[in-house]
């Protein structure tokens, strides 16, 4: 039989840290809210209903002027419904005459950072106190509480959910902190394995060429700079831009030394130079033939600081340098879209 005094005593007690309940804070029709509030909740405990329905129920009495009024609902009920759970085990635990309990957090990587830190501390009975030394910890919190007790005892397994979804048993002694550190290891090694298949997959022509082992790749798709430039080296080999016979490190080296070299620069008409696109690499190498021909990174300097060179706008205001060794394209930014080489 349902104790009513109990119960309306744990529904009705202010428990958060500034001495209210979270229908205090939240709801401005207050007397209204704290009604269906407790209608519905006594009703979920005796019922057993789900949260779900609850939650439907709840969010008819929600002003419709509040846009995350189903969120605000949602963030009160099952936050609540937390703090009345702990409480109805705090009664249960002293019927028992279980002496210390344990946190025990949910084993996934939803888990607040309290949570984690709080999972696997016990505390007396005597201490147990919902939202410091007990759940929830905080709105939406998901850990509970189990009884503690000495080693000398078996203690079975605790689940925990993976990456993909599914629930498996772990060992109970596992902390979450422990569970993270084998749980990420397996997560980065899976992430890395198929992060280096979808590479292969992609970019399997300059694979060949470089003959790069997995780590290697790995570090390309670790490094969003290295990256970057590969997907230009990928577009100029496949469109034979270069020759086959040209590394991408030696691509590097060269895009690298452009990099150093270029940016800085003032030109003739007093444009400074603040970045390369990253093809311009592939002018500077060239691969031997018509407006491919290469572009050195000395004769780049050479056209933009040549006073004599023409100097014109396209139609899309971008500076144009025209000499003898070749013709630059500048951006308003200052940045150097494309070059062509005369030579």
């Amino acid at each position: 039989t349902i104790n009513e005094k109990k119960l309306n005593n744990i529904i009705n007690k202010p428990w958060a840290a500034d001495g209210s309940n979270f229908s205090d804070r939240i709801w401005i029709k207050k007397d209204q809210m704290v009604d269906s509030l407790y209608k519905e909740m006594v009703r979920n405990l005796i019922q057993g209903e789900s949260l779900k329905d609850t939650i439907a129920n709840m969010t008819k009495f929600v002003d419709s002027s509040n846009k995350n009024a189903k969120y605000c609902a949602a963030r009160l009920i099952q936050t609540e419904s937390a703090y009345f759970a702990s409480k109805s085990q705090y009664e249960c635990y002293n019927d028992l005459d279980v002496e210390e309990y344990e946190i025990v957090a949910t084993l996934d990587n939803h888990t607040s950072d309290i949570c984690q830190r709080m999972d696997g501390q016990h505390f007396k009975m005597s201490e147990y106190e919902p939202g410091v030394t007990a759940p929830p910890f905080h709105v939406f919190c998901r850990s509970t509480t189990c009884p503690y007790f000495s080693d000398e005892f078996s203690y079975g397994s605790r689940a925990a959910r993976g990456t993909d979804g599914k629930t498996y048993d772990v060992d109970s002694k596992l902390t979450y902190k422990e569970w993270y550190a084998k749980f990420k290891e397996e997560a980065d090694k899976k992430e890395r394995e198929e992060k280096v298949k979808k590479f292969k997959e992609k970019y399997s022509k300059i694979i060949s060429i470089n003959k790069w082992t997995d780590d290697q790749i790995y570090a390309i798709i670790k490094n969003n700079r290295r990256f970057g430039l590969l997907k230009s080296y990928d577009t100029a080999i496949n469109n034979d831009y270069l020759q086959k016979t040209v590394l991408f490190n030696v691509y590097e080296k060269v895009n690298s030394e452009a990099r150093e070299k270029i940016i800085g620069q003032i030109t003739s008409n007093d444009i400074e130079i603040t970045d390369i696109r990253n093809h311009i690499t592939e002018r500077i190498i060239g691969n031997g033939t018509g407006s491919r021909l290469p572009f050195k990174i000395d004769n780049i300097i050479k056209c933009l600081k040549d006073k004599n060179a023409k100097i014109k706008i396209n139609s899309r205001m971008q500076t144009v340098i025209v000499n003898k060794k070749g013709q630059i394209t500048i951006s308003k930014d200052g940045i150097i879209v494309t070059v062509v080489s005369k030579e």
